[in-house]
């Protein structure tokens, strides 16, 4: 998906007015509920999944008053895609450890990304994607724009702390996960994504004030 990203951005279709990473979308789609509705033990279902449900259940009645049947249909399939993410971990997730993999796969995926973003900001290439004029030392490395880059570098934070919580004892993956978790605060310093430093924070304290329990 990021490869194909900045063809994205110059809005390089799939076949005719298709866009080109919807392809993506799809394809996710059609395996989390295929995999949902073909085995007994899956589900297409959650409480938590409920304002998901409702929003999507608006959206389809929305399109009766829609100027472009086109940007409704695009909308739909990113509701879909939230809601086929849900389905997915819900019916994959059995153990810890599976949760675990999950995790360290979100934290892996950072480190390209991340290694684009820093030879942006070396080299003033951030944004260049658009023109020369635009670009400069703040990366948005594969993703195009600069909050989306913060976004992802947020999520990625949270999950290597929910990974350094879960490992026990000064092990390998400790160290590696600290090293890390210090290039992606890094990252997200130089970036200069402000609301990702406001929203990450707040999200730190209140949750911290939450769960003071259950969390160290």
């Amino acid at each position: 998906r990021p490869l194909l990203q900045p063809f994205a951005y110059h809005h390089y279709p799939l076949i005719g007015p298709v866009p080109l990473t919807s392809l993506f979308s799809v394809l996710l789609i059609i395996i989390a509920y295929f995999n949902a509705l073909t085995n007994k033990k899956s589900s297409t279902w959650h409480m938590i999944m409920l304002p998901l449900y409702g929003l999507l259940f608006f959206s389809i009645l929305s399109i009766a008053n829609t100027p472009s049947y086109y940007y409704s249909v695009a909308g739909l399939i990113k509701i879909l895609c939230g809601i086929s993410m849900y389905v997915l971990v819900f019916n994959a997730v059995q153990k810890r450890e599976q949760l675990r993999t999950i995790l360290w796969c979100i934290v892996l995926s950072s480190l390209i990304p991340m290694a684009i973003g820093y030879y942006q900001f070396v080299t003033k290439t951030g944004h260049a994607w658009k023109s020369a004029f635009y670009a400069s030392r703040r990366p948005d490395s594969c993703f195009g724009e600069w909050n989306i880059y913060g976004e992802f570098l947020c999520v990625c934070i949270v999950t290597a702390l929910m990974l350094l919580l879960l490992e026990k004892g000064p092990t390998i993956k400790k160290i590696l996960l600290g090293i890390i978790l210090t290039l992606l605060v890094s990252s997200l310093v130089i970036s200069l994504n402000r609301g990702s430093w406001v929203s990450l924070s707040a999200g730190v304290v209140i949750s911290s004030l939450v769960f003071i329990k259950k969390v160290k």
